[in-house]
């Protein structure tokens, strides 16, 4: 198989990207509608589901960026992450987000995470807490793909 034919095979035709980013919106939109709080919490994707560089089976990150009790996601403890984490969890439990209602958290991991499978898609799901950098760096790396096609090649040969 040439390099070309490997990329082609990798990258998600535009109805899969279509029905992706589709269902990649519900999934916020009723993760959002259930996280009652009046904390200054914004929930987006990042990484490759917000660049535009995902697999079509790729993970769905999701982040959790802003402010919980005042103080920055990169600056909270591992007690108030977990705190606000369990906020998470109770919504993705109320939406009926994740497959069989069963949602694994990982909290001794460097970035504690939600992950499960989403109901909507069928894609593995993973929620942390992330800094504003997270934003950028996702945002950067798609408009560099928007204007130079070899990178999205290399990355999804890579990734």
């Amino acid at each position: 198989m040439s390099l070309c034919m490997a990329v082609q095979a990798l990258t998600p035709s535009a109805v899969d990207w279509e029905r992706r980013q589709r269902l990649v919106s519900e999934h916020l939109q009723l993760l959002s509608s259930k996280l009652k709080s009046n904390h200054s919490i914004h929930i987006s994707t990042f990484g490759s589901s917000l660049s535009g560089l995902c697999l079509a089976d790729s993970d769905i990150d999701v982040g959790l960026f802003g402010r919980f009790n005042g103080c920055l996601l990169e600056s909270l403890t591992p007690k108030q992450q977990q705190s606000l984490l369990r906020l998470v969890l109770n919504a993705v439990y109320a939406a009926k987000l994740a497959r069989n209602q069963q949602v694994q958290p990982i909290w001794g991991a460097r970035v504690p995470v939600l992950k499960y499978t989403c109901q909507l898609s069928g894609l593995q799901c993973d929620i942390s807490l992330q800094g504003a950098g997270a934003l950028v760096k996702a945002n950067f790396i798609h408009i560099l793909s928007i204007n130079c096609k070899q990178l999205s090649a290399l990355y999804r040969l890579v990734k």
